[in-house]
């Protein structure tokens, strides 16, 4: 079922990165015409992929006006202490049609089909991702910058009146180091971007 623009997107959301080769089998089976997302979704939600996790994120309450959300990835860390940093969601907005660079387009799943992925296609949210300014100099960030974007792929109605949902986006972090970080050897930064699928953190199993 297509998503529909009434979509709500606040809430947390656990967030998985498409380059699970597993969970790509399982959304696009080879020999099948059309991803299965309800299988997608109960893999998802089951204890046996948790450690599948990339991140978890936070979004606010509509309208999100200056609201901030949040997002703790584990790979997205100092890397002297190795702790995730603390990353801000910013100028977050509802759009009529999400939009991916060539570049993030290319990170989706999009395998024995060139177009299976609806990215770029449906309405959903989008923002700019930073490392939070507060205790930034403490992990060694220079300045950071990125994106964020989330739209709603699947729905359907439980057969207990719950909705089960997916969620499609793609999310960017490029963070400069500062000079005492370079002369440690961990180099001037890093960027990473990466597709995901999510669902609600409630729904996990």
């Amino acid at each position: 079922m297509p998503a529909t623009p009434s979509c709500s997107y606040s809430g947390l959301f656990d967030i998985y990165a498409m380059d699970h080769q597993d969970l790509c089998h399982i959304y696009r089976p080879e020999g099948s015409q059309e991803p299965q997302y309800e299988n997608l979704y109960d893999a998802l939600r089951s204890d046996a992929n948790t450690e599948k996790c990339t991140a978890r994120i936070s979004l606010p309450t509509a309208p999100y006006g200056r609201k901030f959300g949040t997002a703790l990835a584990p790979v997205l860390c100092d890397p002297i202490s190795e702790r995730p940093y603390d990353i801000e969601l910013t100028r977050i907005s509802h759009v009529n049609q999400v939009f991916y660079r060539e570049h993030e387009r290319d990170c989706f799943v999009t395998r024995y089909n060139s177009d299976v992925s609806a990215a770029g296609k449906l309405p959903g949210v989008s923002g700019k991702t930073r490392v939070s300014p507060v205790g930034a100099r403490d992990n060694g960030v220079l300045d950071s910058s990125g994106n964020f974007n989330l739209s709603r792929v699947w729905e359907k109605e439980a057969e207990d009146g719950k909705l089960m949902q997916i969620f499609e986006g793609h999310m960017s972090l490029r963070v400069r180091y500062r000079k005492d970080y370079e002369r440690k050897g961990h180099g001037d930064g890093f960027d990473i971007g990466f597709a995901f699928w999510a669902i609600r953190t409630n729904d996990a199993g």
